[in-house]
């Protein structure tokens, strides 16, 4: 029963610590979710209603080349199946990182999908690029 005395210690610290800085996750998210409405090459948007973030690229570039461009720029977006992308503001997601991703949605290129970017590996997509990754 110890570990039941661990998982309540880690939530009542994030209940006291980090549900007044929540709102500035759901504000981030809603600030991707107005860049997003503007690219052309986003075809839906789910409601954002707290830090979670859903959406669907235009079938002409796909998910998963959406997926590995993004990663070739060291920001790591999460597939949901069937053409979803999910992005999750969080604690460790900061301005900076924020910043640099709104610049990149706001500046994507459709095609010019240079042979570097098409090698991106699965595994590279799983574990993380190296130097400064952003995951969302």
């Amino acid at each position: 029963m110890r570990q039941v005395g661990f998982l309540a210690a880690a939530a009542n610290y994030a209940i006291d610590n980090n549900v007044n800085r929540l709102a500035e996750d759901h504000k981030k998210a809603k600030e991707i979710a107005e860049v997003l409405q503007n690219c052309n090459f986003i075809t839906k948007i789910e409601p954002a209603e707290t830090n979670i973030l859903i959406f669907y690229v235009d079938d002409k570039i796909g998910a998963d080349n959406f997926i590995r461009k993004m990663a070739t720029k060291n920001i790591l977006l999460t597939p949901m199946g069937e053409g979803k992308i999910r992005i999750v503001t969080h604690l460790n997601y900061t301005d900076d990182m924020h910043e640099i991703l709104l610049k990149e949605l706001k500046h994507y290129q459709i095609g010019n999908t240079s042979t570097e970017e098409a090698m991106v590996s699965s595994h590279e997509l799983e574990f993380g690029l190296p130097s400064l990754t952003i995951t969302v």
